[in-house]
């Protein structure tokens, strides 16, 4: 390797100028190495679960779920099966029968986790419901694994960035001009 690098700068005219240029190439490598280290840490623990998620036998399939259109008022529909609410798990697959999402039930309505996958598998999304609502951690992700989002939601919206060293959206402070994660407001 060190003879295919000293041929491939011998052109430089100098040998301080070659020594630069050597070490410019080193730090190049150093970063490039680096960020390849950075993608590998993208793929979070969460995004490792999700990715190993197994399918319970008990789940049923999207296409078996019949949805009750809301009452005036009611936030969403209902979702039942073979003429009850239907609490548990429901999945759909895409044509190469790899999952394409999950969805937890309870009394008919969303409440548990989530997850959607790109075709080839990869996770694509998380979230959490309550009774009906986004609440807690909301992560999407590249398809090559990077974080595109993570964010925590609550009942009055969203409440801020997700926070990995050890704050909570709560506690985590913003600048001067009043920038930065927003408050948690769920006093759940």
């Amino acid at each position: 390797m060190r003879k295919i690098i000293e041929s491939t700068f011998a052109a430089v005219p100098g040998a301080a100028t070659r020594t630069r240029v050597l070490i410019l190439f080193s730090l190049l490598i150093c970063l490039f190495i680096a960020v390849s280290g950075l993608n590998a840490q993208a793929k979070s623990e969460e995004y490792q679960l999700v990715k190993a998620y197994s399918l319970p036998d008990t789940a049923v399939a999207w296409s078996e779920l019949s949805e009750t259109k809301p009452q005036p008022g009611a936030a969403s529909s209902l979702m039942s099966y073979r003429g009850a609410l239907f609490s548990g798990i429901s999945y759909e697959r895409y044509k190469n029968k790899s999952l394409s999402r999950v969805q937890t039930y309870k009394n008919g309505i969303l409440d548990g986790p989530s997850y959607v996958w790109y075709p080839d598998g990869a996770p694509q999304m998380y979230v959490n419901y309550k009774q009906g609502a986004l609440s807690g951690r909301f992560m999407g992700w590249y398809m090559h694994g990077g974080i595109l989002y993570d964010m925590v939601i609550n009942s009055a919206g969203y409440a801020g960035d997700y926070i990995e060293d050890g704050r909570s959206a709560d506690t985590a402070g913003g600048d001067e001009d009043g920038e930065g994660d927003a408050q948690v407001n769920d006093k759940e």
